[in-house]
């Protein structure tokens, strides 16, 4: 599976986008 490696899934980037999203209403910069 290199190619999963190589680039994120599909959720990983939602999860990531959602808790930049979340942590920025928080904590904004």
């Amino acid at each position: 599976c290199e190619s999963t490696l190589k680039s994120p899934t599909f959720e990983d980037v939602i999860d990531e986008f959602s808790r930049e999203k979340v942590y920025g209403h928080i904590q904004p910069k």
